[in-house]
């Protein structure tokens, strides 16, 4: 099938229909079935993907299941639970059947099992999500197949019912089938197998505040797996991702995503940029599904000292530091914001001028001491900051060198206010202007506005 010859005749039998590149919708807000995806002329080799949820509460069983004699006990228990159903195939011996329920649900998975050396589970694919009907599959190069009845022989009512409480114990069966086939990897994230959602995306992990410290983040990201991750988990991951840490966050989210070998940088720029309000998840749901990989959230600053001055994905201070002065006459001295501090410093005691001192010649009170991130950074000293490549060190310290140049905290910690000179020695120009117009945007400067004045990018 191909989008334009067949998307409207499926959308006339009821289906809610939307063009996909391979697996990937093409419109933007796909999910509020825009009227967009009815110009089917506009998109005529596209795949034919089906919008779940909706009117019907369209359902389907998605069979991620890379053993042959696994994926069949599992399908043979489908229909056990819920009876027939169109089944499509796109790489075999995967499958996925489809069906409605009789009330809105979300998403629900199975635990994760190696079978084979394969990641193996189930997945519950519904309200806010697709699947590709027809088309060419992205990873084996041949059309899907639908080996007995396709999508064209139904309407969406014609579909088996099912009820809520059905799916939730075929999802325990799943569990159960699997784990005589495998042994157990990844718990199921979800708190409840079945939710009512009343017809919107409401996922299940949340907490009042999204947001979180880089580091702690860093740190969990680790542990959440992403070889083989499902498109869907993946979105889902974005969302959280972005309510965290805000759109400057997308270089981690590259970082995150380039794990996977399905990872396609334009593809993720466009999922990221995509992203507008996001309420209902956060940090909390990344570390749930860390904490459930292995991430002990409890202890994770102290079994492992994971601070600042061990964070991965850091870099020198030195983006901010003062650079050689002496023939530009450009330094803290010079700084007016700078010499107030360096007036209150403590007077030279040395009786012979080189810097030493007596015990006894130490006279109260001593001026306390500065600090350029509180309880991090002391003014006036040279901190450094280190880790592997390519983990966003540049990009956190050019957000840091901004909330400097305002005084604005930096990750809820207090910074003292100063003109910044950052000296940015990888990047061009350009890709260190694309940065700074994401972090205007995280401090809430439109790209039409300013940034600050006293931070000069080098």
């Amino acid at each position: 099938m191909s989008y334009k010859k067949f998307a409207e005749k499926l959308f006339v039998l009821g289906w809610d229909t939307t063009p996909l590149r391979g697996k990937i919708p093409i419109i933007k807000g796909w999910q509020k079935r825009p009227e967009a995806a009815l110009k089917f002329d506009n998109f005529p080799g596209a795949n034919i993907g089906i919008i779940l949820g909706g009117t019907h509460n369209i359902f389907a069983v998605d069979i991620d299941v890379l053993d042959e004699a696994a994926a069949g006990i599992i399908r043979d228990t489908a229909e056990q639970f819920f009876g027939t159903a169109p089944e499509r195939i796109g790489k075999k011996p995967k499958t996925l059947l489809v069906y409605r329920c009789t009330q809105a649900i979300h998403k629900v998975k199975s635990s994760i099992f190696d079978v084979a050396g394969h990641d193996c589970c189930v997945e519950i694919l519904a309200e806010g999500q697709q699947f590709c009907a027809s088309g060419i599959h992205p990873d084996t190069g041949k059309k899907y197949d639908w080996p007995d009845d396709n999508l064209l022989d139904y309407t969406p009512s014609e579909l088996t019912p099912v009820e809520p409480d059905t799916i939730s114990n075929f999802v325990e069966a799943c569990n159960t089938a699997l784990s005589n086939c495998g042994k157990i990897k990844v718990k199921t994230h979800n708190a409840e197998n079945v939710v009512r959602i009343d017809g919107k995306p409401n996922f299940d992990f949340q907490e009042n505040d999204p947001t979180t410290s880089t580091a702690k983040l860093q740190a969990a990201m680790g542990f959440i797996r992403n070889d083989d991750l499902h498109y869907d988990d993946w979105v889902r991951l974005a969302h959280a991702f972005k309510a965290a840490v805000g759109p400057s966050g997308i270089e981690m989210f590259h970082e995150f995503s380039a794990k996977s070998a399905k990872y396609d940088d334009i593809e993720t720029d466009r999922l990221w940029n995509s992203i507008e309000s996001v309420t209902k998840i956060g940090a909390g749901s990344l570390y749930k599904m860390a904490a459930e990989q292995g991430f002990d959230i409890a202890n994770w600053d102290t079994e492992r000292n994971f601070g600042p001055e061990n964070m991965p994905g850091v870099q020198a201070v030195n983006s901010i530091k003062t650079p050689d002065l002496s023939p530009r006459n450009f330094g803290p001295e010079n700084m007016p914001d700078v010499q107030a501090v360096n007036s209150s410093k403590t007077p030279d005691l040395s009786p012979d001028g080189d810097g030493s001192f007596t015990a006894a010649s130490v006279k109260g009170p001593i001026a306390a001491r500065q600090w350029a991130l509180d309880g991090w950074f002391p003014a006036r000293t040279v901190a450094m900051l280190f880790g592997a490549g390519g983990v966003g060190k540049t990009l956190l310290m050019q957000q840091f060198a901004n909330c400097v140049a305002q005084g604005a905290p930096f990750l809820g910690i207090d910074t003292m206010q100063m003109p910044v000179l950052s000296v940015m020695c990888e990047d061009d120009a350009d890709e260190v202007k694309r940065r700074q117009l994401n972090i205007n945007e995280w401090l809430g400067v439109d790209e039409f506005g300013e940034g600050p004045e006293d931070l000069h990018l080098w």
